[in-house]
């Protein structure tokens, strides 16, 4: 469920009293205000009878490989990308970049 409010009315020319679209029921008279799931945004914003004010839903997309390589260069990792070719190496490579190598020491001899 998404945390923005919307206000949702009906188009001038729609003389119906009220319309449903994704378990939302709209109003003639003073319309719909409130939150919207992504399915029911999706629904109302491509039905002309609807007017809808508010943000659309941010949508995620998956970073570009430089994308990736520039977020772990900022967070200070070192990285050796050369050769990686697809997003699995370098989420593999960033993942390794993250995690401290153990260092063994030898054991101190005492006399």
């Amino acid at each position: 469920m998404s945390e923005l409010t919307y206000k949702v009315t009906l188009s001038f020319n729609f003389l119906a009293e009220s319309r449903t679209r994704e378990g939302v029921t709209v109003p003639r008279e003073g319309g719909y205000e409130g939150p919207l799931t992504d399915e029911q945004y999706e629904a109302i914003s491509n039905d002309p009878i609807f007017n809808v004010e508010g943000e659309a839903p941010a949508v995620e997309r998956t970073l570009t490989i430089k994308e990736k390589i520039a977020a772990a260069e900022a967070e200070g990792l070192i990285l050796d990308v050369t050769g990686l070719k697809t997003h699995k190496e370098i989420d593999a490579a960033i993942e390794a970049a993250r995690t401290p190598e153990e260092v063994v020491e030898p054991p101190v001899e005492t006399e």
